[in-house]
């Protein structure tokens, strides 16, 4: 693509999402539909709630055969063990024995095992996943498992959807990705087993994750300067009010199936609204779909109330060549882009993907580094990663134009380049200058002073004279 074509069409760009308005209706209105559903977003977070710790014992029903009128303090105390503190075991219990009552409260039981029935759980008030799938005494997957399956979930989410978003554009990955979190995080509540469990999760967690990636670049495809930031920080306020909510309900509803059923059944309506969200007009320009372009700015404007100027809007203009498919190894070989890439990549930000996906690499790392090495080190650890996050932070661009071209990227770099060396060049230059002024003044000061002394000397002979002529004529 030619560097002037490029730059019209991010000119134009600029001047038409200005034009008809920087943060009007149509704004107000695209980002409370992309972001609302945030809200639900936070429901890949359920496994903190439905994997809670839940008091348990071995299940000694058969004691009640031989003594039905027994209490359940009564019936802990013949059949289950103790600790050294008194306390019961709660992996172990008394075998059973073909004896009476009265033998059995006598002589004691003294052969132990396993749990033989499953386990009962006395103090529980709510279903949970630990005493639906009996996840106790060493059956209850790890904390880094879990972790590993929703970090999987990101990391497949944002290569998929960062393909997605690309290709088919940012309003079909939106409604792809909504519909797979509408779908498998209400079908959660249908699982059988735990495998399905962790099958429905991970898919949960890859939607959510393509549903980030969507939202974000529709929002900041259509926003300028400041409004972007705003954009996104308002995005992580709705995934926060959805966390303060799901804690909400995972306290007051008695049921682990019903948590999901009430967190997904709201997702159904978002499908129907969400048909009202349009296309981003750069990612059409990239696919040669000028007029459909202008078509969605002229509709934006007339939700705005206003008027794009026709010689404003007619500055789109489809380029005379073909645009380059962008790839993966253009980060590699653009000096500019793999710059930002490594930078937002050691942050968190088919770019947007990347970086997520870095995140998501990196989370997975930290989970196995803190869970095998018992130490201070993997604090250290993030503490340095952290300050390095902060200083690339620093090295980011701000508040600068959207651009849809890798030659923009190399033009802007070496046009840093020459400006810098223009501007090394007018300095040494001015230096240079102010080196042959300051010498020339010092050879002005001393003529000077050589005049001011002949003058002095001049003046004394010539008084000199004077008195010597007056003295001769007396």
């Amino acid at each position: 693509m030619p560097l002037k074509a490029i730059n019209n069409n991010d000119v134009a760009f600029a001047n038409i999402l200005h034009a008809l308005g920087e943060f009007g209706k149509f704004q107000q209105r695209l980002v409370a539909l992309i972001f609302i559903p945030g809200i639900l977003l936070a429901f890949m977070y359920a496994e903190c709630f439905v994997f809670a710790d839940q008091k348990h014992y071995c299940n000694t029903s058969w004691i009640l055969a031989v003594g039905p009128n027994l209490s359940e303090a009564e019936q802990l105390n013949l059949t289950l063990p103790r600790a050294h503190n008194g306390s019961f075991l709660t992996c172990l219990m008394y075998l059973p024995v073909p004896w009476d009552l009265e033998s059995i409260i006598q002589f004691g039981l003294n052969h132990t095992a396993t749990c033989q029935d499953g386990w009962v759980y006395p103090n529980s008030t709510t279903r949970s996943l630990i005493n639906e799938f009996d996840l106790v005494c060493g059956k209850k997957p790890d904390e880094e498992s879990l972790q590993s399956i929703s970090m999987a979930g990101f990391l497949t989410g944002s290569l998929i959807f960062g393909l997605i978003n690309d290709m088919l554009g940012r309003y079909p990955a939106i409604l792809m990705s909504l519909l797979e979190l509408t779908v498998f995080n209400f079908g959660t509540a249908f699982v059988s087993s735990l495998h399905q469990y962790f099958f429905f999760r991970f898919l949960v967690s890859q939607a959510a994750m393509g549903y980030t990636i969507s939202s974000v670049c529709l929002a900041t495809e259509w926003l300028v300067d400041n409004h972007r930031a705003h954009a996104i920080f308002l995005e992580h306020c709705f995934i926060s009010v959805g966390v303060l909510s799901l804690m909400g309900l995972s306290y007051s509803l008695p049921h682990w199936r019903l948590l999901f059923l009430v967190g997904g059944a709201p997702m159904f309506l978002f499908i129907f609204y969400i048909w009202n969200l349009p296309e981003s007009p750069r990612w059409l320009m990239t696919k040669r779909k000028v007029e459909e372009a202008k078509q969605v700015l002229c509709y934006a404007a007339s939700v705005n109330k206003r008027i794009i100027p026709c010689n404003v809007l007619n500055k789109l203009q489809l380029p005379g060549n073909m645009t380059t498919e962008a790839s993966v190894l253009d980060f590699y070989n653009n000096r500019h882009l793999r710059k930002l890439f490594l930078m937002t990549g050691c942050v968190w930000a088919t770019g947007l993907g990347l970086a997520i996906l870095a995140s998501s690499g990196g989370a997975m790392s930290s989970e196995m580094i803190i869970h095998q090495v018992v130490s201070l080190r993997p604090m250290v650890l993030c503490c340095i990663l952290s300050c390095m996050a902060l200083y690339f932070s620093f090295l980011l661009p701000e508040d600068q134009p959207l651009s849809d071209s890798l030659e923009q990227f190399s033009k802007a770099s070496l046009q840093r380049e020459m400006a810098q060396n223009s501007e090394d060049t007018s300095r040494k230059r001015n230096s240079d200058v102010m080196d042959m002024a300051m010498a020339e003044d010092s050879t002005y000061d001393d003529v000077s002073e050589e005049a001011a002394k002949n003058t002095i000397l001049n003046a004394q002979i010539s008084r000199l004279e004077e008195d010597i002529s007056t003295n001769t004529a007396l």
